[in-house]
């Protein structure tokens, strides 16, 4: 088996699993052996780092799988969605991962736009039906947005101090600001 790569920027784009949740993982490896797969792109680490880290402790056998990615960019995505869509992370946690997630698409949606100009000018427009899927992906990036900031707002937290009334709309208004 190849050696695998931990990229620093990848395995902290998420947030870290509490000490507890740690335990509980090790422990399941322990008795169950590493049941998921570890996800890796030309031999670096995307998805896994403390199963790999687990293993590696206790000599423990993992398999992997090696995803096709174009770029860094789109790996950290992938890396985003997963862990949205997998682990049970706080409102602020979401958001935070979301607003990263929309900072990394927007140097593809910047590439994307001048690649259509180019290829479709004023001499040459866009078919209907690719205006029309463009416009439902841009309808989804927005919706997948609003619903991260809004997502149980009154939940996000900035160290034990929640963000409510007013303070709500400061917060919007700041992270609106940033993005």
């Amino acid at each position: 088996m190849n050696q695998i790569v931990i990229n620093t920027e990848f395995k902290n784009l998420i947030p870290p699993l509490t000490p507890e949740e740690y335990a509980g993982l090790e422990e399941s490896i322990k008795k169950e052996g590493c049941r998921d797969s570890l996800v890796v792109w030309n031999n670096t680490l995307i998805d896994g780092h403390n199963r790999y880290e687990i293993c590696n402790k206790h000599s423990i056998e993992y398999t992997t799988v090696e995803l096709p990615f174009s770029t860094m960019n789109e790996a950290m995505i992938w890396i985003i969605d997963n862990a949205v869509n997998k682990r049970n992370l706080n409102a602020y946690q979401r958001t935070s991962l979301q607003l990263k997630r929309k900072e990394l698409l927007a140097p593809v949606a910047k590439e994307k736009k001048i690649e259509a100009g180019k290829k479709y000018g004023e001499r040459h427009p866009k078919p209907k039906k690719e205006l029309q899927r463009e416009k439902e992906f841009s309808e989804e990036v927005e919706h997948n947005y609003a619903q991260a900031l809004d997502a149980d707002i009154e939940e996000i937290t900035d160290g034990n101090k929640p963000y409510r009334g007013e303070d709500r709309n400061v917060f919007k208004r700041q992270i609106s600001l940033s993005v």
